[in-house]
């Protein structure tokens, strides 16, 4: 009794140690292919397992080989990875570190016979941990700026045996100059957003690159850690104009949008709407030219593209005008002019043809008070060189802005009342913006220009 006692003494103090061996080998292996960008790889035989059920990594169960491999694409076939380990019944685990120099999103590929699991920074992005013959598995997943360890799993039942896994960038074959930054932050607190939000200062909390700004995300969201609601996004590129000339930039979204040519805003949405379109056009010089698009998503659906620029071969229309309307919080008469609400969702929006309206008592919109409303017009128009005249007629204030600048200043009640200015314009795209309010009683609105004078050519010729 006492020499069975010893033997199995030994054999659990044997056990012990070999345990002990593979752990610090173990260990050195991890560490050496993490350094070296190998898989560290780890193989458990599974001969019993006649369940029916797939079987159970168990981490504290010692390996029955550990290897260093480079690249993961195997044909076992018939035969097992190591004369170790099982023909048939054995699972593996692969794991490394993957650096990450720009965030972007990757491309995850697998090829099995049988079960597969990947794993990203603890996430199971790919999980077809069952028995299957050779099938194909992809996800797409994005990645920020960093260290991100990725873990295989995978068992072979039996018969044949394969495994291939590939990882690459997703525009690893189409990257290039011409694709935009895309930028994304998350919003906190993460409710309902009253005002419109400010672009955070701070390193995104995702970031790729991207062909086009083509996305309708829905109810989704645009990288897997970026909710699909109360979000910004930033996108940025450098394009190269071969020809000066006009051209147009057309924005869909919901919701806010903004577009800045070299620092300039050609459209300027930056409110909560549904699907909305808005068109702007700009005087483009040949050369280069850096183009940013901010947008936020607040709730429900989300959706934005952008097209252009455009090269106009025939001059853009200029009677268009797009009109947003917000009633004022009040139901008593104003005191003072009301502050024009740039931070508050419309009401309502429309597009017209021309501002020459006389509601008298009616409202403007369905959705508008026949009293106490600010109602604001925008519209970019190629003109020619020369010397202007604007004429607003309007009960009650107005104001008249070219190109970013108060050209008429008449925001306080009155009656019918009509307020001129004068002013000289370069040849070219100009953005008008007129900006009305109604207080009470009756209403109407009207703006008309035309060119009164042709600037002195200094040189004489016509």
């Amino acid at each position: 009794m006492y020499r069975g006692t010893n033997c199995l003494f030994k054999g659990f103090f044997v056990a012990a140690i070999l345990g002990a061996a593979l752990f610090f080998v173990g260990s050195g292996l991890a560490s050496a292919a993490q350094d070296e960008g190998y898989w560290y790889a780890q193989y458990w035989n599974d001969s019993g397992r006649d369940t029916g059920l797939p079987p159970q990594i168990i981490l504290d169960d010692p390996p029955a080989d550990l290897q260093m491999v480079p690249v993961l694409n195997f044909d076992w076939g018939y035969g097992a990875p190591s004369p170790s380990v099982n023909m048939d019944r054995f699972m593996t685990r692969y794991e490394k570190k993957l650096n990450v120099n720009s965030g972007q999103i990757y491309k995850f590929r697998t090829l099995s016979d049988d079960g597969i699991r990947v794993f990203v920074d603890g996430v199971a992005i790919i999980d077809e941990w069952n028995d299957h013959s050779l099938t194909e598995y992809s996800a797409e997943y994005t990645l920020s700026a960093g260290v991100h360890e990725v873990v295989i799993e995978y068992y072979e039942h039996g018969y044949e045996a394969q495994l291939v896994v590939e990882i690459e960038p997703k525009n690893s074959d189409t990257a290039n100059s011409d694709d935009w930054l895309a930028e994304f932050w998350n919003l906190e607190p993460n409710w309902y957003l009253i005002d419109p939000p400010s672009v955070p200062a701070g390193l995104p909390d995702a970031e790729y690159s991207s062909p086009a700004i083509d996305f309708n995300w829905g109810s989704g969201a645009p990288a897997n850690n970026i909710r699909h609601d109360r979000f910004v996004a930033r996108f940025s590129k450098t394009i190269n104009i071969d020809e000066s000339g006009v051209y147009s930039y057309k924005t869909i979204s919901d919701d806010g949008v903004r577009l800045y040519v070299d620092g300039k805003a050609v459209i300027n949405e930056w409110n909560d709407h549904s699907r909305s379109e808005h068109v702007a056009y700009i005087d483009l010089d040949k050369g280069s030219h850096e183009v940013v698009v901010e947008y936020y998503e607040n709730g429900f659906s989300a959706t934005l593209q952008v097209y252009g620029p455009t090269k106009l071969t025939e001059e853009p229309v200029s009677d268009s005008w797009e009109v947003s309307y917000w009633n004022i919080d009040s139901s008593a008469y104003l005191d003072t002019p009301p502050v024009l609400p740039i931070d508050m969702p419309p009401v309502a929006t429309a597009t017209v043809d021309q501002i020459d309206f006389d509601w008298g008592y009616d409202s403007p919109h369905t959705k508008v008070s026949e009293d106490r409303f600010i109602a604001v017009y925008k519209s970019s128009q190629h003109i020619d060189a020369g010397r202007y005249e604007f004429v607003t007629t309007s009960d009650d204030g107005v104001r008249l802005m070219v190109d970013g600048a108060y050209v008429i200043d008449a925001w306080h009640d009155q009656s019918s009342q009509k307020n001129v200015a004068i002013i000289d314009l370069a040849g070219g795209i100009h953005d008008i913006e007129l900006q009305y309010y109604e207080n009470g009683y009756t209403a109407n609105l009207e703006l008309v220009y035309g060119l009164v004078d042709v600037p002195h050519n200094d040189n004489g010729s016509d």
